[in-house]
């Protein structure tokens, strides 16, 4: 009898003793990504800023000596990729565990803005409307849209001569036109300001509402089932007027051009092609044109709001260095002349303009943090353990700001992109680094944009002299706390002057009437 107990005494011990060895190489194989330790059952939730998360991720990563972080939400786990190498490993080679979005309580379940590409879940519904994207606006295609581009740079060259004191609006005015336009083939009137306020409150909505920490309510999902009146149901109020504005994006251009797709009165557009190539003859006619609605408002709020910002960017970035612009403009005055405007076939003579784009474009990243993904299976990654189910966000404002490829990164240097007089190919281009995102998420309509962006700033450049940077106030700006925090950011509100360069360059804006 004793035998028997003292054998199966050690049976036990040697399946504690396996268990033990099990569970200590599970933990070791199964080492998460530096991270702060946080609180119990809160996690890391009073970790995250609402104001500049990628600034405080850069700082962690740093902290930890480790370009990949992990934080703790109430038990959901965040990954935060602050380096190229580490978006390119995941994102890019491991693209297909990596492209899903989660489900986001206050965009999408309460807003309803999952409509959007870029809010969409990985699956049919975003691989048609990335098919749609990819027919109008692959680089094959993009030259479609250059009159349109043409003819609204010319508009704002003589809103800018007639009016140089509103600067921003003319900026609006023009981006929203110019994608109105490509989408809906219709111009927009002069003092139509509808439309316009329609593409801004539903960027306003994603700048608000998609930032890190912005709303309880996403840490803590169960929130949303307090009443409205409660202490912290505020967020529901929002809710419902952020999904009112959400709603006239999706519906309101479109409703306002059916009438004519319908009857084939519409000019050649984004619409009338999409309608030709998908719509028509498809099995579910329904369903695709819904698809289409959805892609052409989500082709006017990226390129109406994203742009402006940029091209915001750059108008205070000149007004803060004019010895760029004058650098640019001596370029330009061997190039192009005074008796006429840039064009996209000057661009291979241009490469200092598009060395002030690329720096503009990294200097203020208009999403410092893209919207998160949704990890759909356990990874491994250098040794740690990236649990399936996590979310993870790139920060696309600390790979731009990287000094190993851009040194003094907080500065506005065209020149960090120029070699003996031409781009330097060496240095890593803003546009596949974060500027417009990473991997099969990455902006559908990124070549489009950085047309339109050069164009702009070459013929800004070309006429205009801009100076006298303060804010509103009349203080004087600081470029480190130039702009506004959120999930698309902005510069803040600021002034400065833009009078035309010469008498002969006057007469051209003039012409152009």
């Amino acid at each position: 009898m004793a035998g028997i107990l003292l054998f199966d005494l050690a049976i036990l011990v040697g399946t504690l003793y396996a268990i033990l060895w099990a569970a200590q190489r599970t933990r070791a194989w199964r080492r998460f990504p530096p991270g702060p330790k946080g609180l119990p059952f809160f996690g890391n939730v009073f970790d995250i800023p609402v104001d500049n998360a990628h600034i405080t991720f850069q700082q962690i990563s740093r902290d930890y000596t480790s370009d990949v972080i992990s934080l703790n939400l109430m038990g959901t786990p965040v990954v935060v990729l602050n380096s190229m190498s580490a978006v390119v490993d995941l994102i890019e080679k491991r693209s297909s565990m990596y492209s899903d979005r989660p489900r986001l309580v206050m965009l999408g379940d309460l807003i309803k803005f999952d409509w959007s590409q870029p809010l969409m879940p990985y699956g049919d519904d975003w691989r048609m409307g990335r098919k749609m994207f990819s027919h109008v606006f692959q680089p094959s295609a993009i030259h479609q849209w250059q009159h349109i581009e043409r003819d609204e740079v010319r508009r704002l060259l003589v809103r800018l001569i007639q009016d140089p004191d509103d600067i921003s609006a003319h900026l609006r005015f023009f981006t929203a036109s110019v994608i109105f336009r490509i989408a809906y083939g219709v111009e927009l009137p002069e003092k139509n300001d509808i439309l316009i306020k329609i593409a801004e409150r539903a960027a306003h909505v994603v700048t608000v509402a998609g930032a890190p920490g912005a709303y309880l309510v996403e840490t803590f999902p169960i929130l949303r089932h307090i009443p409205e009146w409660m202490p912290g149901g505020g967020f529901k109020t929002d809710a419902k007027r952020f999904r009112d504005w959400a709603d006239a994006l999706l519906h309101v251009p479109f409703d306002s051009i059916k009438e004519k797709l319908c009857s084939d009165e519409l000019s050649q557009c984004a619409a009338t092609k999409l309608f030709e190539n998908f719509v028509h003859g498809a099995s579910d006619k329904e369903y695709t044109e819904y698809i289409t609605q959805c892609t052409l408002a989500t082709m006017y709020l990226g390129g109406a709001d994203t742009t402006v910002s940029t091209l915001s960017s750059f108008v205070l970035a000149m007004a803060l260095h004019p010895d760029v612009q004058a650098k640019a403009r001596a370029e330009l005055d061997t190039v192009v002349g005074a008796d006429r405007l840039p064009d996209f076939y000057d661009k291979p003579s241009l490469p200092y303009i598009t060395a002030i784009m690329k720096e503009t474009l990294r200097w203020n990243p208009v999403i410092p943090i893209g919207v998160p993904r949704f990890l759909n299976e356990d990874d491994e990654y250098n040794g740690m353990y990236i649990p399936k189910g996590s979310r993870v966000l790139v920060n696309s404002w600390a790979i731009l700001h990287d000094e190993c490829m851009y040194p003094d990164p907080l500065a506005f240097n065209p020149d960090r992109f120029m070699l003996d007089g031409k781009l330097n190919p060496a240095i890593r281009d803003p546009a596949s680094a974060g500027a417009f995102g990473f991997g099969r998420r990455i902006c559908a309509g990124r070549f489009l944009a950085q047309e339109e962006l050069w164009l702009t700033m070459a013929a800004i450049l070309a006429t205009f002299t801009i100076g006298d940077c303060t804010d509103m106030v009349g203080g004087q700006i600081s470029p480190e706390t130039a702009f506004m925090p959120g999930f698309l950011v902005h510069p803040k509100p600021f002034k400065c002057s833009m009078t035309p360069r010469s008498g002969e360059h006057e007469a051209l804006v003039q012409s152009l009437v």
